[in-house]
């Protein structure tokens, strides 16, 4: 899949995504400085003392004074926010660095302890739009220059789906250049997870069923441990041709997601015998039930692991990050699109959207898309065709 899409986007002579980045937004209130937030333990609004529960980020957390509230009750914040205040958490005190434009922001490690709820009443506060605003920040004095729509685009052909999205192959008209668009469906369009750096964990239930880890099935905190067990995967079905929890039975109740997830906790993978010695043990090595004992998953050694591994002995590495490399298959191209690499199941499909509900989109509060937007400058200017 890797090389089908390098095949998309290998005559452009430059791609430069390094540096791109979805900017943290900083919402202002009465000087508080909110972001999003994901809490793992019990957390209570500071404004209405109800618990902050939910799915992905509940609620918001001023980085300051570590004041946390629901979204919807942040804009109804009467207390004026003080940096230096005695808090409920000091060790958690954010830091800030002259040299760098970034927050270091606090861990989440103890977000879920709650700050002392206030008695105030919503009524009566006032929405001061001078005062509740986004902030993007490392965007002062910055404005993208190209703004790209759908009409902007021609749209050729489905060439894949998943359970959350699908792409499509697509001509930029103003060029002629091709791409690879992803289409994500409208309700996971805010399902995220940021500042999640080395080490740190999570719970939050999610991907595709058939690349769940065990870990995620158990409700376990995990970290990149997951990434390796999809990882394993998406090897057996390259090297096998099929998923390693295929199911195939007449029986309706064993085609379902939840006897999937029981097989994925439950049954031994087997092992194509047909396959190499070093394969054999590389698949066993990610696909390995318990994270603690997965190939890539040991703290100290890691990837190191990976990179030793038989399987991969033969490869260098460095000419691999540098893109040097040669790749063992190159695609034939028969047609303008080289459509005939990719499934029919997918390019038989009509090219079409679903319609936007205005009612819908009405609803829906804009502010969450602020900063959500990266364009590389470099990526679009070339008026070569493909």
């Amino acid at each position: 899949m890797l090389l089908l899409y390098t095949f998309l986007i290998s005559s452009l002579e430059s791609i430069y995504r390094r540096g791109a980045r979805r900017w943290r937004k900083l919402y202002r209130v009465n000087g508080h400085l909110f972001q999003a937030k994901r809490f793992n333990r019990r957390a209570y609004c500071g404004q209405c003392s109800e618990r902050i529960w939910g799915l992905s980020k509940q609620g918001y957390k001023c980085i300051n004074c570590k004041l946390l509230v629901h979204k919807r009750c942040h804009i109804l914040v009467p207390l004026t926010c003080k940096r230096h205040m005695d808090s409920v958490m000091p060790s958690q005190e954010p830091q800030l660095d002259d040299k760098n434009d970034e927050v270091d922001l606090p861990s989440e490690e103890n977000d879920g302890i709650p700050y002392i709820p206030s008695s105030r009443k919503h009524d009566g506060i006032k929405d001061d739009s001078e005062d509740i605003k986004p902030v993007i920040d490392g965007m002062d004095g910055i404005k993208i220059s190209q703004g790209l729509g759908l009409q902007d685009f021609d749209l050729i052909r489905v060439i894949g789906r998943g359970s959350y999205a699908k792409v499509l192959l697509v001509r930029l008209k103003k060029n002629d250049q091709i791409y690879a668009m992803k289409v994500v469906k409208k309700e996971l369009v805010h399902d995220d997870e940021e500042g999640l750096g080395p080490g740190d964990t999570t719970s939050t239930f999610c991907g595709t069923p058939n690349y769940i880890a065990p870990e995620i099935l158990r409700g376990e905190e995990y970290g990149f441990s997951v990434d390796w067990w999809a990882l394993g995967v998406l090897m057996f079905e390259m090297m096998a041709g099929r998923s390693p929890f295929d199911i195939i039975s007449d029986n309706p109740d064993m085609n379902t997601e939840d006897y999937l997830f029981q097989v994925i906790l439950e049954k031994p993978i087997r092992i194509p015998r047909f396959l190499s010695v070093k394969a054999s043990h590389v698949l066993k090595g990610f696909l390995n039930k318990d994270p603690k004992e997965r190939l890539g998953c040991q703290p100290q050694t890691g990837f190191s692991d990976i990179k030793s591994h038989t399987f991969f002995r033969s490869i260098d590495w460095d000419l691999l990050e540098k893109k040097q490399t040669t790749p063992p298959f190159q695609p034939q191209i028969t047609d303008d699109y080289g459509l005939d690499n990719f499934d029919t199941q997918f390019t038989s499909e009509p090219v079409q959207l679903t319609p936007d509900d205005e009612d819908i989109i009405k609803r829906i509060d804009q502010s969450e898309f602020e900063g959500f937007e990266y364009i590389n400058p470099l990526l679009l200017s070339t008026e070569e065709t493909v």
